[in-house]
């Protein structure tokens, strides 16, 4: 699949390289290149970051960047969009393994075997995608 990513990159190429260059014109039909450039605005247009108005006075806006970037604690996301939910790490890992990972009727501990057969199958599938 090595020709699938150098063909992106030729399209990518040729949609962002400028008209009057005599190389653009020679590495994709104009239509294509249109077609592409088209395309890459539009993804850009969708990902582009909106003004926000923010909902926490600047002294909590502080005290939340504080604590996100503080190694005793961490921020995640609480139930039913309450708001952030703020844990000691240790634990947040404990309940982690307790509530989710030990719960064997969703969830099944691999022999080291079985985890190398599924990475080396997860490792084919992305390398034939891409």
């Amino acid at each position: 699949m090595p020709m699938l990513a150098s063909l992106t990159f030729t399209l990518y190429q040729a949609a962002t390289t400028d008209l009057s260059s005599d190389d653009a014109l020679h590495i994709t039909p104009l239509e294509l290149r249109a077609r592409v450039s088209y395309f890459l605005k539009q993804t850009e247009a969708q990902f582009r970051r909106r003004p926000v108005t923010p909902n926490l006075s600047p002294l909590q806006n502080k005290l939340l960047q504080d604590l996100r970037a503080s190694k005793d604690f961490t921020v995640v996301p609480s139930d039913q969009n309450l708001g952030p939910c703020i844990l000691e790490k240790d634990t947040y890992v404990r309940r982690v393994f307790k509530d989710h990972l030990s719960d064997e009727t969703t969830y099944r501990r691999l022999t080291l075997a079985d985890a190398r057969k599924h990475m080396g199958f997860l490792k084919s599938s992305i390398l034939d995608f891409i």
